[in-house]
């Protein structure tokens, strides 16, 4: 139930986050990179939104923990990301 009121949130936080890092920074910055962005992102929105819902800011006390994991979740994103690209652009 809660998790359908921060889908929008999350989504359009990280997406928006790792679009803007691509334009940007691409191909200065690697997947990896902008997977890490993406993570970190992800994770701070959904803290904010559980912070909006429960009406405690101590929620955020959670998210250096967060960003550690987004790290290592946001970096396997990355590496699959340029997995699946160098794949790609070599059926072109």
């Amino acid at each position: 139930h809660r998790d359908l009121h921060s889908f929008p949130t999350r989504r359009s936080s990280d997406l928006s986050a790792m679009l803007l890092a691509y334009r940007l920074f691409y191909p200065r910055l690697s997947f990896i990179g902008i997977g890490v962005i993406g993570a970190v992102f992800h994770n701070a929105a959904q803290v904010a939104v559980a912070s909006v819902i429960l009406f405690n800011t101590g929620v955020f006390l959670y998210l250096p923990v967060l960003i550690i994991i987004s790290i290592f979740s946001g970096g396997f994103t990355g590496i699959s990301s340029h997995f699946i690209n160098t794949s790609l652009l070599r059926k072109e």
